[in-house]
């Protein structure tokens, strides 16, 4: 409270913005804040570095939305780069002031992004394929849950399924805790029903739940893709921490994120450029839903 009344700021910011000149120009000393995902902010990196930016990475904890205002307000940065799972409340605080750009499924104004709604239609159609016909499609803020089952219906009905066979859940207040960590209230869930009203298949939002939830099936004694096969909205690195592998979307975040400092820096410069970038993703298919690929092989596609 006493370094906002006093506008303090640490010296080392205060000597970033000396590099900011009156007229906007270019300079080496500019300072943009980074909240990226886990993944790809080497992309941001790599594009601040040629544009001659410095990049000042707050983690999304503590009092962080008044430390970022405050930086902000003093020209001690020049704009923020975000991606979809921050407060949107604070996106809109952001980018109704200061220069903002976005990584994120999902589409609007200044935002790099995939389309998240056609890589779930290819996940649930992978489960289809497998054979599932009850599938628990699991969504988070990020993710536009009350949309999918219009887009899913005509495909569902391509492959003779019936749209009320896939229920969607919010994944936060469903059956995740809110530190991602322990999820084995889904679990419980799926063992309190009748083997025959069991689901299937699994659309879980991230890597880091799939994979936790595949190892927790399989401590159950319930196989994966045998009894319930698992895929993962946004994969990563935890695709393989489990047993076996995840079928996963894979989002380009190091791309993401280079176009997204691009796009940040013609907003700083006010340059025109595009409004927003959409990027195509790749599948990485695994034994989580084909049995050829269990327990460690993965085919991209």
């Amino acid at each position: 409270n006493a370094a906002r009344a006093l506008n303090y700021h640490n010296l080392a910011y205060l000597e970033a913005a000396k590099g900011i000149s009156a007229n906007g120009d270019a300079a080496l000393k500019r300072t943009v804040i980074l909240i990226p995902g886990i993944s790809g902010a080497d992309g941001a990196f790599r594009a601040a570095q040629e544009l001659g930016y410095n990049l000042l990475h707050v983690p999304q904890e503590g009092h962080y939305k008044e430390y970022i205002l405050s930086l902000l307000e003093s020209g001690a940065a020049l704009g923020i780069l975000l991606h979809g799972g921050v407060d949107p409340e604070f996106v809109q605080q952001c980018s109704s002031r200061f220069p903002t750009v976005m990584t994120r499924f999902g589409r609007e104004s200044h935002t790099v992004w995939i389309d998240e709604e056609a890589a779930s239609l290819q996940l649930t159609e992978e489960l289809i394929s497998h054979g599932c016909s009850r599938i628990w499609c699991f969504t988070t803020e990020a993710t536009p849950h009350e949309t999918l089952p219009t887009l899913l219906q005509n495909r569902l009905e391509a492959f003779g399924l019936k749209s009320e066979q896939v229920a969607f859940f919010d994944a936060n207040s469903c059956c995740f805790r809110s530190d991602y960590e322990v999820h084995q209230p889904l679990i419980d869930q799926i063992l309190s029903l009748p083997a025959a009203q069991r689901p299937d298949g699994l659309i879980l939002p991230s890597s880091i739940m799939a994979s936790s939830v595949v190892n927790l099936l399989g401590l159950h004694g319930i196989s994966v893709p045998d009894d319930i096969a698992v895929v993962a909205t946004i994969g990563g690195a935890y695709d393989f921490a489990c047993k076996p592998y995840l079928t996963s979307v894979l989002p380009p975040f190091s791309e993401l994120n280079y176009e997204a400092m691009r796009m940040l820096d013609n907003m700083i410069c006010g340059r025109p450029g595009p409004q927003d970038i959409r990027y195509p993703h790749k599948i990485r298919y695994a034994g989580s839903t084909r049995k050829e690929l269990a327990p460690f092989d993965t085919e991209i596609r």
